[in-house]
């Protein structure tokens, strides 16, 4: 193959080769390629799958790490578990692929933007996520009362039945979240962002809203209002819901 490419390059100006020399050339060269990428796939595709394993085996001791009694611990891990969510799922890379089971996209996404996993069901109680970054991460029924949330970036996350019980949410972003059946009693909502959330059922017994922000009055037309100081701006009954 060498010396026929060597004599096709130094003899081209005298004379052509057959047709069928020439088609052995180009399948030879083809051929050549073919065998280099096989080569490249059995190097690379043994550093994926190593990699891949030891990517899963962090995400395990982060979800283990989630339950350590030091604070920083169980911050760190957090963070790391839906760190890259709101690269990811405003992406919807989940979208691109028929199957939920093996998205190479999504793995890809995950090995740029990071794990972006779900805290779904987790009990982060008492956890200091002050000032993090979890936007669009899934917290689908989680435990955070008591936690320190101030100024935490939650927009668009799915919070739907979370437990804030008793949290400092100062300043934190909720905008455009789902927090529908969420629990927000005792809470601490000072300068809390609630534009476009979804407030359907979410309990705020006994929290001052006075400062908090809502695009609209209707938000809270489906809310849990007992015991509750509002902004000026709403004229809902603040203890409509003591009753029920």
């Amino acid at each position: 193959m060498k010396d026929a490419l060597s004599f096709r390059k130094k003899h081209r100006a005298h004379w052509g080769l057959s047709s069928l020399a020439a088609e052995f050339i180009r399948k030879s060269s083809r051929q050549k390629r073919l065998g280099q990428l096989a080569l490249s796939s059995l190097i690379i595709i043994p550093l994926i799958s190593v990699e891949a394993f030891i990517r899963e085996l962090n995400v395990r001791q982060n979800y283990a790490d989630l339950y350590s009694d030091n604070p920083g611990t169980v911050r760190q891990a957090a963070l790391s578990l839906v760190e890259g969510c709101s690269q990811i799922e405003t992406r919807q890379w989940h979208n691109f692929w028929p199957s939920i089971y093996l998205n190479p996209l999504k793995l890809i996404a995950e090995r740029i933007f990071g794990n972006c996993r779900s805290l779904a069901n987790q009990s982060l109680d008492g956890a200091q996520l002050q000032n993090a970054e979890m936007s669009r991460a899934n917290l689908f029924r989680a435990n955070l009362a008591g936690a320190d949330l101030s100024r935490i970036s939650l927009f668009n996350a799915n919070l739907v039945g979370i437990n804030f019980t008793e949290a400092n949410l100062d300043t934190a972003g909720l905008a455009g979240a789902d927090l529908a059946i969420a629990n927000f009693s005792k809470a601490n909502l000072r300068y809390t962002s609630f534009e476009d959330a979804d407030l359907r059922e979410t309990d705020f017994t006994d929290t001052d809203l006075s400062q908090a922000f809502f695009s609209t009055e209707a938000q809270l037309g489906e809310a849990i209002l007992c015991r509750t100081v509002l902004p000026e701006n709403i004229s809902f009954d603040p203890n409509r819901d003591c009753d029920e």
